[in-house]
């Protein structure tokens, strides 16, 4: 090969590398608001003018037909259905991040964290069509608090509720408020032990309970 042809080669070989060093700076600029793939595809479409296809697509590593595939499509999806899939793939990813904890409230908070301006509504309506939801953990529920200034009470039976007779010792307590179909009630319980072993001792246990109504009095047990 004479001098002047391998001049000629290397000359064009040296235009194709800074064509694509310039297409690959291009690319990095290019607006980010689509998804990778149509972000490429579009990227290539602005670039015609300036490159040829076979090149940009060699640079954005898709293949021409791919690419001339989306062009027979149309446009597909306009910006507001591009912009609502990126929002329900952030909403997904904060969730399943969370362990499947969050709900739309905290996806909302972690979206706002990462620049996102969606409402909470929006969140719960995008978490619902995907059927997915944050965990409810249950409270443990109190119903006495000990005042810890107050004197215990003594005990007088020394943890020992056996007898070997009725009469013979008798203990109580009071329970939380329960529903009684009609009202809110009080319950309180008091015991009279026994020789019964199945009972522990206490040969019987009777409950009174004050609504906030009427009061009613059931045995509860023998």
């Amino acid at each position: 090969m004479r001098v002047d042809e391998q001049v000629k080669l290397l000359s064009r070989r040296v235009g194709v590398l800074e064509a694509e060093a310039e297409i690959a700076r291009r690319l990095a600029g290019f607006e980010q608001r689509y998804a990778e793939r149509e972000r490429l595809y579009r990227f290539i479409e602005a670039e015609t003018v300036n490159f040829a296809v076979r090149v940009l697509c060699r640079v954005c590593r898709v293949s021409r037909s791919a690419y001339y595939s989306w062009r027979a499509d149309g446009d597909g999806p306009d910006e507001a259905t591009w912009d609502e899939a990126l929002v329900v793939d952030a909403i997904f990813d904060i969730w399943a991040r969370s362990r499947r904890a969050y709900g739309s409230p905290r996806v909302s908070a972690a979206l706002a964290k990462q620049g996102w301006t969606v409402n909470e509504k929006r969140v719960a309506r995008l978490m619902g069509e995907l059927a997915i939801a944050g965990k409810h953990g249950r409270r443990k529920l109190v119903t006495t608090r000990r005042d810890k200034d107050a004197t215990p009470a003594p005990d007088l039976v020394e943890r020992d509720f056996s007898a070997e007779r009725p009469d013979e010792l008798w203990v109580g307590d009071i329970t939380s408020d329960v529903w009684t179909c009609r009202c809110w009630s009080r319950v309180f319980c008091y015991k009279n032990s026994g020789a019964n072993p199945a009972l522990r001792g206490l040969y019987r246990v009777k409950c009174r309970m004050w609504g906030a109504t009427t009061p009613a009095k059931a045995n509860c047990s023998k």
